[in-house]
């Protein structure tokens, strides 16, 4: 009989889920403690690159972004003030999240656990407009900028905000 498996630490986990269940029933119960974090390893080992976060993941992190770390309660406070949400809902995606990676957990007081967003607001961000450039705008920058001024009208101190910026790209490529 062989196995094939996607990776080692995915063998790993295999093969200490058999053990566990199988041959020692005494360490089931504390197998069945870690399980969750052995999954989101195995997990981050297949998508190492951090998966792009839905809307409302979105308003978790801009949540967190503000009062981190911070608990399930407070983040769900947070969420509804912009949107109208059951705290089901937030405890729910806070968990996908997890296991994601967009989410790091740490223990808090009692038996609660207090959520930090895995990434700063400056990176995710980036990686999002990234990710739009590439798949909306095919690359190209030119078409973003366009496309960006064409559609509402920029202030004067807007105007000048984009000029100090193309200025700073001037004196980079000198």
């Amino acid at each position: 009989m062989s196995f094939y498996f996607a990776s080692k630490l995915d063998a790993e986990y295999h093969i200490l889920w058999f053990v566990a269940e199988y041959y020692i029933p005494a360490v089931h119960d504390y197998f069945q403690t870690i399980l969750p974090v052995i999954k989101r390893t195995v997990h981050k080992s297949k998508n190492m690159e951090i998966q792009k976060p839905t809307e409302a993941e979105l308003a978790i992190l801009r949540a967190l972004w503000l009062h981190q770390p911070c608990g399930v309660k407070e983040i769900h406070a947070e969420v509804e003030k912009t949107r109208e949400v059951g705290y089901t809902t937030t405890l729910k995606n806070v968990q996908r999240m997890l296991d994601k990676g967009l989410l790091n957990r740490e223990p808090g007081a009692g038996k609660g656990y207090l959520y930090r967003a895995a990434e700063s607001p400056a990176t995710t961000k980036g990686k999002l407009f990234d990710r739009m450039v590439k798949n909306v705008f095919g690359d190209s920058v030119n078409d973003v900028v366009l496309h960006a001024l064409g559609k509402t009208k920029a202030s004067p101190a807007e105007i000048a905000e984009i000029k100090a910026i193309i200025e700073k790209l001037d004196q980079k490529d000198q």
